[in-house]
């Protein structure tokens, strides 16, 4: 019997988080990895399938901490701002 990890907070995945922000998932995946986001403090690898494949791949899931360091990254703010504009 394998044990599944114990989930203590909620994460959430980069379309999540892009949808919070009004930019794609690839910019949040940009931006984390800019500002060296993808480690244990800011989330946790997670093994999904991919939409694509019947391959199992490895995404980075952002806790609450992420989300607020993304809303201090100046670059997210400019993001969201020319996308209101548009």
């Amino acid at each position: 019997m394998i044990l599944l990890p114990l989930i203590t907070e909620k994460h959430y995945t980069a379309t999540e988080i892009g949808k919070m922000f009004n930019v794609s998932a690839n910019k949040i995946g940009r931006i984390a990895n800019d500002n060296k986001m993808k480690v244990k403090t800011y989330g946790d690898t997670y093994l999904d399938k991919s939409p694509y494949s019947n391959k199992e791949v490895e995404s980075f899931r952002y806790n609450d901490k992420a989300i607020k360091k993304f809303k201090d990254i100046p670059i997210a703010e400019q993001e969201a701002a020319k996308s209101e504009l548009v």
